[in-house]
């Protein structure tokens, strides 16, 4: 492991509340694990902004069997399908990170009436499955899944939500040795609905909405304006000591009935504060910009949040490469647009909202609306270019005058910000009911996985065979938010050339998050790295100059 010297400075974004603690004196030691050994051997890719119309370079293998990964989220039954207001044809989470803390990606995936399953990856692209073996033992109908350091001991925990009658959250505490327990109800998060009241809890994320340093929930109930629910499960928890307590109304978000399916944590107005975004069905998405005081204002209709007709899943990510971060939201497009007459969905279909420092874009010109009837979405470098691309599931149940059915899922490379769907293309060949997207390097070879659960159905993992290419992850580390959660990542792979941007996070896609990570496709330019920013939320900066691509950056806040 070689240790460089960094150098620590205050950021560029303003500070409301000014940390009083003078910077150390001596700059912090920066840590460089190369892990897997990857190096960038292939042609040249494209740099960012190639407007080339080549076909992929690349295909995509299903090694949903070969990796140990298969299984089926839940056997469909036909009475029961209808109950909670249909609510079970829409779950099938998952969730990918690094628990053991072994520098290998695991995954954890829910099903319906059978115990989830957690798979332990092995180092080498295969995985075990040990979920009793290590205490992560859920019952009732698990839904979404997160992963995040509950209570700041540097390991990760697992938050599970569920959909059935009177069934609370899950919460399973890490031991740091590959145990878990399971302490929902004790630390504030199970909130059981009565027991003839459905649940319906779909995705939870975490961020540090208060900067105190410890990572609070936000869950995301599809209420469906339910009008026999009369309360709203879909809060703000705020993180006192590892123990969870709703903040909702006191901080000022909403709190009626709402049929919420995903939301995050991120800073869209670069105050060093994150804000809350909320992906909703029937027209009801909102943006809430933090006030810096542990409250936030509704900022919905001023920022333009207002394009999404029947929101399903949401991803945020520097889109077009000016350095804001963009918000993505699922949905649904008819392949009849006659259909758009119908009471109970609009035909907004994709909506990126592109931010403009104050305000939210419309982009149509992107090509991403057309995603069929969307649900999961992430942003992932897949082509390893240096531009964030997009992967998303899509698929809804058949029905007798439904135009709906199985669906292949989307993956949208970014061309100079206009997207290609490419996903039959490259492999991406499973049609299906998809739910969570993730992407994660399962096999360690320095690019993105691509993972898709699929409800009543197997999922599918498959395998990036794109040519090696310059990489690097960037993991911010913090004295108590350890996993970095809400730092801004820039990247300048030569002086004076493009910055790539990349926030951490622990934000849902939904029903699931990938690791909470900054990766960066470099394509194969060759050579060091010009200089790599990390900014931590409360202001705190390193910069680093000359750092070494295809590994992992571990970079400590001063």
């Amino acid at each position: 492991m070689l240790l460089l010297l960094a150098i620590a400075c205050r950021g560029p974004i303003p500070d409301p509340d000014p940390d009083p603690t003078p910077t150390p004196a001596e700059p912090p030691a920066v840590a460089i694990e190369t892990v897997g050994g990857w190096t960038g051997t292939a042609p040249m890719l494209g740099e960012t902004g190639d407007t080339g119309t080549a076909p992929p370079p690349f295909t995509m293998t299903d090694v949903t069997v070969a990796a140990g990964v298969d299984y089926v989220q839940w056997v469909q039954d036909p009475l029961a399908q209808r109950e909670c207001n249909w609510s079970l044809l829409l779950g099938g989470g998952a969730a990918a990170a690094d628990y053991d803390g072994d520098g290998d990606v695991d995954l954890f995936a829910s099903r319906f009436e059978s115990p989830s399953l957690l798979f332990r990856n092995r180092g080498d692209g295969t995985f075990d499955e040990v979920g009793a073996a290590s205490g992560l033992v859920t019952t009732g109908w698990a839904n979404g899944a997160l992963w995040f350091d509950a209570d700041s001991d540097a390991d990760l925990d697992l938050l599970v939500t569920r959909l059935r009658e009177g069934e609370g959250n899950l919460l399973f505490m890490n031991d740091g040795a590959g145990g878990f327990t399971e302490e929902g109800a004790a630390r504030g998060v199970a909130l059981p609905p009565p027991p003839d009241e459905c649940a319906r809890l779909f995705s939870a994320s975490a961020g540090d909405f208060d900067r105190d340093g410890d990572l609070d929930l936000h869950l995301a109930q599809w209420n469906n304006l339910d009008p026999d629910q009369d309360v709203s499960r879909t809060l703000l928890l705020r993180n006192e000591g590892g123990t969870f307590v709703d903040v909702t109304a006191t901080a000022g978000v909403y709190s009626e009935r709402i049929a919420a399916f995903t939301s995050g944590f991120t800073d869209f107005d670069a105050d060093g504060w994150v804000d809350l975004w909320i992906v909703a069905d029937f027209g009801q998405s909102k943006l809430y910009l933090n006030n810096t005081d542990g409250t936030f204002r509704n900022a919905t209709a001023e920022w333009g949040l207002v394009y999404d007709t029947n929101g399903m899943g949401g991803a945020t990510g520097d889109w077009d490469g000016d350095g804001a971060t963009d918000l993505f939201v699922t949905a649904i497009l008819p392949g009849n647009l006659a259909d758009c007459g119908r009471p109970d969905w609009g035909c907004s279909g994709n909506v990126l909202y592109a931010n403009a420092g104050y305000h939210f874009v419309n982009d149509l010109g992107t090509n991403l609306v057309d995603g069929g009837w969307g649900w999961g979405a992430v942003f992932s470098d897949v082509d390893r270019d240096g531009d964030l691309d997009l992967f998303h599931a899509a698929g809804e149940i058949e029905g007798v005058g439904w135009p709906y059915g199985p669906e292949l899922p989307r993956l949208f490379l970014n061309e100079a910000g206009t997207a290609s769907d490419v996903a039959a293309a490259v492999g991406l060949a499973v049609k299906g009911l998809g739910r969570a997207a993730l992407a994660f390097d399962a096999d360690g070879d320095g690019d993105p996985d691509l993972f898709q659960t699929s409800n009543a159905d197997h999922p599918t993992l498959w395998r990036n065979d794109a040519p090696l290419a310059d990489s690097l992850r960037v993991r911010p580390r913090g004295p108590v938010n350890r996993y970095g959660i809400g730092a801004r990542v820039e990247l300048e792979r030569v002086a004076g050339g493009p910055v790539l941007v990349r926030e951490v996070h622990a934000n849902s896609g939904y029903l699931g998050n990938s690791p909470a990570e900054a990766d960066f496709g470099l394509g194969t330019g060759g050579g060091t790295i010009h200089e790599v920013r990390v900014t931590w939320p409360g202001g705190a900066t390193v910069v680093l100059a000359d750092v070494a691509p295809n590994g992992v950056l571990i970079v400590e806040e001063p």
